[in-house]
């Protein structure tokens, strides 16, 4: 006959995780904070559930947070975000672009930076993919003008790889996309 505190202990060491187990897990959490850190810009982190709580954001799985799509034509999905500043209240629109040799690099590509007595609250700004095709657009970033009027009457850009349609929410809006000639990223106006 067995006694309890035999029982018990036997008990407790079938429901315990194997000490190898136990090993393993802890050097994840350990081990993967740093690397889950460098994964992002510095400075920068993911919004959080309440920063991305407006009303707008609900007919979008991501929240308009967060894109997925080849933006320079070279195969792998290159991966758009909105993070918000760890140093002062201000957020951004980052694309994680994949390069030869299997690497990628950040770009930071829109941002929006408030007056300092600005208490931080939700995203302002939200993302999404633009397929490529052809787009009517208002003018590029630099142009002293901008033709707003309706879109049979604005210039066309054709869109040979997928891009990044950035905007405020239930506003005013802008995409970026990679231009192949000049290897970096051009932004145009879409509305006002």
């Amino acid at each position: 006959a067995c006694s309890f505190r035999a029982r018990l202990t036997s008990n407790v060491r079938r429901q315990m995780p194997h000490p190898i187990v136990i090993a393993m897990l802890v050097s994840a959490v350990v081990l993967g904070a740093p690397l889950r850190a460098q994964s992002l810009p510095a400075g920068w982190r993911f919004p959080t559930a309440d920063e991305l709580s407006d009303e707008a954001r609900n007919d979008s799985p991501v929240r308009y947070a967060r894109t997925e799509a080849d933006s320079n034509g070279d195969g792998p999905a290159d991966l758009a975000s909105l993070l918000r500043t760890t140093a002062s209240d201000g957020e951004a629109l980052w694309d994680h672009l994949s390069e030869p040799g299997d690497q990628k690099k950040w770009y930071r590509l829109g941002y929006v930076h408030w007056p300092k007595d600005h208490r931080p609250g939700p995203m302002a700004m939200g993302i999404a993919v633009q397929p490529p095709g052809v787009v009517p657009y208002a003018c590029f970033d630099s142009a002293k003008d901008c033709n707003f009027g309706p879109p049979e009457l604005r210039p066309k850009l054709k869109l040979r790889d997928s891009a990044i349609d950035y905007f405020k929410l239930e506003s005013a809006g802008s995409m970026y996309f990679w231009s192949r000639k000049h290897r970096r990223f051009v932004r145009v106006w879409m509305s006002d």
